[in-house]
């Protein structure tokens, strides 16, 4: 019990939830290593395997029948020495199509003890955690597993302890950007959305130095917390620091995670009174790859995807197009029943180059390096590459006139759209650096890492209202007035915070 408040973990608010394995499941690479240095666990392993044999096949007559050449003279049902693969290529699309008969047999029979091991370890401490009271969320563990078979099986792990929760990252290289590809970088995670059961990612950042991360908590935010309906998002780091933003933009090696910047939790303000506010509607259900007991025992789906991953950074692609993510919401259903998936026909939700949700509420146009739009009630917004375009919203008009921009408007009334607020909040941030920062252009590797204090792009922007603005108040890096108005005309006014020095606005309305 915490002597101050008198409650146990169980009982204490403050846990946001459990979770059982960090980065790391039966399925992946890392088993193969440990199972090689540790025999005797990998002895207990193959006792295990010959029970669990012994129970679906009875005796060695039937596992010779089902398995064939596939099983070594030496191997034997008493002996428990029967082999196990643990490395997941073995039994992963790159491997298992090209098994036949017993072969293909022992593999499936391997994959579906492991999963069967995995299950047991998890609900063991599932129940050990319910039984102290405890009745927050609960995660297996928010690592992937390989192509295919692994991975249904991982995800359906996770599945049975709780909600699904990733770790995903992006970049590192100067100029990586997700926005000229749509369901690109961690976005592509939610292709692991499962029907039934809540998703967020409790890991996720664009990798320093990459100059274009002001994308990315506008992307979770928009189209994974508000299209996609994602129910957590814990950006990947924030530290303890006095001041309100870091010193630094980052530095190598263990400083190129920050969320601590105003091109990240800076624009939280803004993007966090837009989904409490339920401005961004969830999308419709386009797309559902079903996964029964069936495909799992065979080995089979009716579709096809691939799980790319090198250190954090992981992509998910597949016939399922991942640029689908940002026109309606995708879904992995399980069921003990066979169904057929269904599958999104993107010609219906282009308009050109741009991709629009099924709510209207969102454009992304994949001209250029990318761009995307928010028209909501709420909150309007410009996000990406769009020097020079007058984007019409609804009662709104947005023109950058800077390379690349994230530009937000948004009420800060919790029930009031921007048709009825007094006020609301414009953010408007672009690439950040430090202090003395130089690369070599040829190959982008870094020279020197510069220093504080950190640099911010300027932005410019003109933002015109169909409705009668009175102000438009300067506000400081800690939101507060300072005293200054920028100039209005005609309900029409341009930011360029490379004079008002600041990224935050605040627009009265008359």
């Amino acid at each position: 019990k915490n002597p101050y408040t008198g409650k146990t973990y169980a009982q204490d608010p403050v846990l946001a939830y459990i979770e059982l394995q960090n980065e790391d499941d039966i399925f992946f690479y890392t088993t193969e290593n440990v199972y090689n240095k540790c025999p005797t666990y990998a002895k207990d392993l193959r006792v295990r395997f010959a029970a669990w044999l012994q129970a679906k096949y009875r005796n060695q007559s039937g596992l010779k029948a089902a398995w064939g050449s596939a099983l070594k003279d030496e191997e034997t049902l008493a002996a428990k020495n029967i082999a196990l693969f643990v490395n997941p290529w073995f039994m992963c699309a790159d491997h298992l199509p090209n098994l036949q008969g017993g072969a293909r047999t022992r593999m499936l029979d391997n994959a579906a003890f492991l999963h069967d091991v995995q299950n047991a370890f998890y609900l063991r401490f599932v129940k050990a955690i319910r039984q102290t009271g405890y009745q927050g969320p609960l995660v297996g563990s928010p690592w992937q597993a390989p192509s295919g078979l692994p991975h249904y099986y991982n995800l359906k792990s996770d599945y049975d302890v709780g909600y699904i929760d990733r770790h995903n990252y992006f970049g590192g290289s100067l100029g990586d950007t997700m926005l000229g590809k749509p369901g690109s970088g961690y976005f592509s995670t939610g292709m692991q959305q499962v029907a039934d059961r809540p998703f967020g990612l409790s890991e996720w950042i664009h990798v320093y130095p990459s100059l274009y991360s002001a994308e990315g908590p506008a992307i979770l935010a928009v189209y994974g917390l508000g299209l996609q309906g994602w129910d957590a998002s814990y950006e990947f780091q924030s530290a303890q620091i006095g001041n309100t933003f870091s010193d630094v933009v980052g530095n190598f090696p263990w400083g190129v995670w920050n969320d601590d910047l105003p091109s990240q939790i800076g624009q939280y303000p803004a993007l966090a009174r837009m989904i409490m506010r339920g401005d961004v509607k969830e999308g419709a259900v386009i797309g559902v790859r079903n996964v029964s007991s069936k495909n799992l025992a065979e080995g089979t789906f009716d579709f096809s995807d691939r799980v790319t991953q090198q250190g954090d950074v992981k992509a998910f692609t597949g016939n399922t197009p991942e640029e689908a993510l940002a026109a309606g919401r995708l879904l992995v259903r399980f069921s003990d029943s066979s169904q057929p998936s269904t599958f999104p026909d993107m010609a219906e939700h282009r308009q050109g180059k741009a991709i629009i949700s099924t709510t209207g509420q969102l454009r992304w146009d994949t001209s250029g390096k990318g761009f995307f739009t928010v028209d909501t009630a709420g909150t309007k917004a410009v996000v990406g590459f769009a020097e020079g375009r007058k984007v019409e919203l609804s009662d709104y008009a947005l023109t950058l006139k800077s390379p690349y921009a994230s530009v937000l408007l948004t009420s800060l009334e919790k029930d009031r759209d921007l048709t009825e607020t007094e006020s609301a909040l414009l953010t408007a941030v672009a690439r950040n650096s430090n202090s003395g920062f130089k690369y070599w252009k040829i190959d982008n590797r870094v020279l020197d890492n510069g220093s504080s204090p950190v640099m911010m792009e300027p932005v410019r922007a003109t933002v015109t209202c169909r409705r009668a603005v009175e102000r438009v108040n300067i506000l400081d890096m800690d939101g507060r007035r300072t005293g200054l108005t920028l100039h209005v005309e005609n309900d029409s006014f341009t930011v360029e915070n490379s004079l008002e020095k600041t990224i935050y606005y605040e627009v009265v309305f008359q």
